[in-house]
């Protein structure tokens, strides 16, 4: 029976100090990775603004299903697309648009988007479009749009680069994996701890890109601000409080600038 190296000591003497490396823990038959080689998820995602999972359940068939239907649909006719412009939907639920806030921008972004909301599934199948119902009747909901994550965790397929330090870094793609990077939600209730993350997509001449994010996020009623147990720690609060539908229309009354929509929420002392 191999053994579990639940003691650090012995783990560290095995693996350091007798020469036998991670080789040696594997030849040994282990049946876990043992705990010191496991980084917590939060600290992990703190480090990165972003991680990438794999064995998280979802069937490689439904995450190839959500692109094809992404394909599919920008793939129609004009005037069916047409039908669900964020000014004329016949349903709150659904939005369909170009750019981020093409009425503001000084320089249009190179996407057209439709976004679908999840209230519940009767809902979502009577006034979702119906070339996007097939994936639904998996269990999952989801989002067709790229930009910034302004809502609590994202996930999201691969192949994006994200901003660290001021420069942008690859995230290379594990087939079946998912990206799931913070939102500013969760930075001001962390007060800061965790940052959100701003990632970018780069498109090619050759093919059409698609990005699937699932955004989770708080009522429009709720009220946000730094957890008290995270303030009373830090000795300050770096955001005020706030509903979240005023952050919403912030958010969508401007032209994207990066992570500027944070300032909404900053004290002045921030």
């Amino acid at each position: 029976m191999a053994p579990s190296f639940d003691n650090e000591t012995s783990l560290f003497n095995f693996v350091v100090r007798d020469g036998n490396g991670v080789k040696g823990i594997v030849d040994l038959g282990i049946s876990k990775v043992p705990q010191a080689y496991i980084q917590p998820p939060a600290e992990q995602i703190n480090k990165r603004n972003a991680s990438k999972f794999v064995n998280h359940g979802v069937p490689k068939e439904l995450l190839d299903s959500l692109k094809q239907t992404a394909h599919n649909f920008f793939g129609l006719p004009p005037e069916k697309k047409a039908v669900y412009r964020k000014e004329v939907s016949p349903s709150p639920l659904v939005k369909y648009g170009t750019s981020f806030a093409p009425e503001k921008e000084k320089a249009l972004e190179w996407k057209d988007y439709i976004s679908m909301a999840y209230t519940n599934d009767d809902e979502a199948l009577q006034q979702w479009p119906v070339e996007c119902r097939t994936p639904f009747r998996y269990g999952y909901s989801y989002n067709l749009i790229t930009r910034r994550n302004w809502r609590l965790v994202v996930k999201v397929p691969q192949d994006v680069n994200m901003e660290k330090k001021g420069e942008w870094v690859a995230i290379p793609p594990i087939p079946g994996a998912l990206v799931i990077n913070i939102g500013d939600m969760l930075q001001i209730w962390s007060n800061g701890r965790y940052k959100s993350a701003e990632r970018r997509v780069r498109t090619t001449s050759t093919k059409s890109r698609v990005s699937i994010p699932i955004f989770t996020s708080p009522l429009p009623t709720q009220k946000i601000a730094p957890l008290p147990q995270v303030v009373e720690k830090d000795g300050a609060a770096r955001y005020r409080e706030f509903l979240f539908s005023d952050y919403m229309n912030n958010f969508f009354g401007n032209a994207h600038d990066g992570k500027k929509s944070l300032e909404f929420a900053k004290t002045t002392s921030a």
